[in-house]
């Protein structure tokens, strides 16, 4: 039996005396209301009405359903909105077409009458702003038919959504906005091919089409191609697959600017100076990561600054160019207008005892097998690390028979400000200093004997083969000792006196030597001979009487007034006199001089006695 719907709303029941539930097989004519199906709420809690929902399984041979997400493509299309509360795993309608009526449609926004709705990134939530981004899915759900607080509808029609691609005119196309949306295209394409090798070009005003290569501005085929805007290569490269690549600012004076992005910051890195002749100028470090890496300098590329993994370090090789008379210059330079020039600084940071070694300068060649050598170097070393009393020596090291030798060797003194120098194969017969081309053959010990000091006072006696160093002309030379003693064997001079004064002095007093070291005790003589004159200069400081002043020679403690030099005072001021003496002594005798007044009422001083002495 067919019953239609109107007839079972006319004769069975009324609006407001509706059937609960009518079952049949097929419904003819006109149905008025929702379209709902039951379903199972499997979101894990509480399902509120007017929740989007999709399909995620059954049970039974009931669908079950979970919140829908349009950021989530697992969670979309949607099949409906819910129209009732359920709790989690409890029954639920959906409603898939038709009136959603008792919804707060004002949370959706004001005047949003007629709008569209659509599944939102919120899972379960609708809006009426389409949402953004390539990522989410978009779909129409309804259209808002009342908005209020609690009483608003939506029109539910997954189907009677509108269409999210709007037509399009001919030649135009979708390209994604700012917003991650389509919009239409501001130009418009050709709606045929070009020919082969022609590029599309526009003019400008929306308008592109193809064109020949040659007139479109090819890349690839214009000689002089020109750019409006940047050149965005997109990760792509710029190539040359036969001869040279050349990048060339025809603009006078114009540089050529590397730049790069640093975070958000763009940087320049690195400018072709044009005004300078080409000058690379680097904002900061310049790394060269491969090992031996080289910097080459030169028109004919004859200095090179590189990496050596050989020599652990930095190489700097110059060559002389093709004039054999030329040789290589490194040059420090400096236009500072200060009193201060350039330096070279060696620095080993990090060493951590004493003797090591600070840094050196080696001297390399070749040997008569080409092999790299050796040849000498200048080196350091920290002998005392300590804060406050830093010291530090000096090495001048050479190859010596293919032997290393360290020839000169500047040292500190301990405990004192000073240095030394140490010539350390000096050994006075082969090796050490030399003067000129004379090989210094004295000893250090030798060498000390001419300080003049007490410790290198010597009492040997002299022999006449014994060596005497003597000055001859203005030469150094060593002769034996039985030539001083013919030399003095002549006349030799020997000076005593007294600076004090003497007053009233009858009694005998004994003249110092010269220095005064040798009060009393006169010279020791060390051969035999004859004092053969006496001479005296002094001072009168106080005169009464004609005194007579007497100077004389002595021989051990023997006083010889018998060969006195006699000078009669008769006033103050200087006086002096001379004598003949014959007062012969032995080798071994001390021969001195005295003093002495005739009477009283004087008063002398700077008494100068000089005993001319013959040795036999």
């Amino acid at each position: 039996m067919r019953i239609k719907g109107k007839q079972l709303e006319d004769t069975l029941r009324t609006v407001t005396n509706p059937f609960d539930a009518i079952y049949a097989t097929e419904f003819i004519g006109g149905v008025e209301g929702t379209l709902r199906f039951k379903a199972k709420n499997t979101t894990g809690g509480v399902l509120a009405i007017g929740k989007a929902v999709y399909i995620n399984g059954v049970s039974g041979e009931v669908p079950t359903v979970a919140l829908a997400d349009a950021d989530n493509a697992n969670t979309m299309p949607c099949v409906g909105l819910t129209a009732t509360q359920a709790n989690n795993n409890a029954e639920v309608y959906i409603v898939s077409f038709g009136n959603l009526t008792g919804l707060n449609t004002s949370a959706l926004g004001t005047g949003i009458v007629g709008n569209s709705v659509y599944i939102d990134t919120t899972p379960g939530s609708i809006t009426v702003t389409k949402p953004t981004g390539s990522s989410s899915k978009l779909q129409n759900i309804g259209q808002v038919i009342k908005e209020h607080g609690s009483s608003g509808i939506i029109k539910v029609g997954g189907a009677g959504r509108t269409a999210a691609t709007p037509n399009l005119d001919q030649g135009e196309f979708f390209i994604g906005n700012a917003s991650n949306q389509s919009s239409f295209s501001a130009y418009t394409l050709p709606i045929t091919d070009g020919s082969a090798s022609q590029v599309l070009t526009t003019d400008g005003s929306g308008s592109v089409t193809f064109q020949d290569a040659s007139a479109g501005g090819s890349l690839s085929s214009d000689s002089n191609p020109q750019l409006s805007a940047d050149l965005d290569l997109n990760t792509h490269q710029i190539t040359q697959t036969s001869g040279d690549l050349i990048i060339e600012n025809t603009s006078s004076d114009s540089d050529i600017v590397f730049k790069c992005k640093d975070g958000s910051t763009v940087k320049e890195v690195m400018r072709l100076d044009g005004s300078e002749n080409g000058d690379i100028v680097l904002s900061n470090d310049m790394v060269l990561e491969s090992d031996n890496a080289q910097i080459i300098f030169g028109a004919d590329r004859d200095t090179l600054l590189g990496h050596s993994t050989t020599t652990n370090g930095v190489t700097l090789k110059m060559k002389s160019g093709l004039d054999t008379s030329t040789k290589p210059v490194f040059t420090l330079q400096s236009n500072s207008t200060d009193s201060l020039g350039p330096s070279l600084r060696i620095y080993h940071t990090n060493h951590d005892a004493n003797q090591d070694t600070i840094g050196q300068l080696e001297f390399y060649g070749n040997d008569s097998n080409g092999a790299d050598t050796e040849v000498s170097s200048i080196l350091s070393k920290f002998t005392d690390r300590t804060s406050t009393s830093k010291s530090a020596d000096m090495q001048f090291q050479i190859k010596s028979n293919n032997s290393t030798r360290t020839a000169l060797q500047l040292t500190p003194v301990t405990g004192v400000a000073t240095s030394k120098v140490r010539v350390t194969d000096h050994n006075g017969s082969t090796g050490g200093l030399m003067l000129g081309t004379t090989l210094v053959k004295a000893t250090g010990t030798e060498l000390n004997v001419l300080d003049g000091s007490a410790a290198s006072i010597y009492t040997t006696d002299l022999e006449g083969t014994d060596g005497v160093v003597v000055n001859d002309g203005g030469t150094m030379k060593q002769i034996r000792a039985s030539k001083v003693k013919e030399y003095v064997a002549a006349y030799t001079s020997f000076i005593l006196g007294y600076n004090g004064t003497l007053t009233d002095q009858t009694g005998n007093f004994i003249a110092n030597t010269v220095d005064g070291s040798e009060n009393g005790k006169g010279y020791y003589m060390p051969l035999a001979g004859t004092v053969k004159h006496i001479s005296i200069q002094y001072d009168c400081s106080s005169y009464t009487n004609d005194v007579t002043l007497s100077a004389y020679p002595r021989r051990g403690s023997s006083n010889y007034t018998n060969f006195s030099a006699d000078s009669v005072t008769t006033s103050t001021g200087d006086f002096g006199s001379t004598d003949s003496v014959n007062l012969s002594f032995n080798a071994g005798d001390t021969i001195g001089a005295g003093i002495k007044h005739s009477g009283t009422g004087i008063s002398t001083e700077n008494h100068s006695i000089v005993l001319l002495v013959q040795f036999d």
